[in-house]
């Protein structure tokens, strides 16, 4: 289990940096548009969300071997949820940016989980 753990972790890391340093810059303008400061990143939050994101995706998907597809619906469901309760509460979050994100959810874990497998 913990072999696993750790390359789930190192898969989902490794994308999650692709497409976050592809949209830096992105994110870094909606940060400021919203608070008028810049982005300061809080590293134990980011420790906890991905101790999650990889907790979820082994226990629900991976532990028992679920669909590549089951791992899309649920990188939807978690970045859905994320990204439409801040479409809700901030009235400058773009409503792209809620599109992107969620459809990167589901692509995020069902990359993770379908290289896990092939692995």
């Amino acid at each position: 289990m913990i072999k696993k753990l750790i390359t789930i972790a190192i898969i989902l890391l490794a994308l999650d940096a692709c497409y976050l340093l592809i949209n830096r810059t992105l994110f870094e303008n909606q940060v400021i548009d919203i608070q008028r400061t810049t982005m300061k990143v809080k590293p134990i939050s980011v420790i906890a969300c991905y101790i999650f994101l990889i907790g979820g995706l082994y226990y629900f998907i991976i532990k028992n071997h679920r669909p590549v597809l089951d791992a899309f619906i649920l990188g939807l469901v978690i970045y859905g949820v994320y990204e439409t309760t801040t479409y809700a509460l901030f009235k400058k979050w773009q409503a792209y940016l809620v599109f992107m994100d969620t459809l990167w959810g589901g692509t995020l874990l069902a990359l993770t989980t379908y290289i896990t497998y092939m692995i």
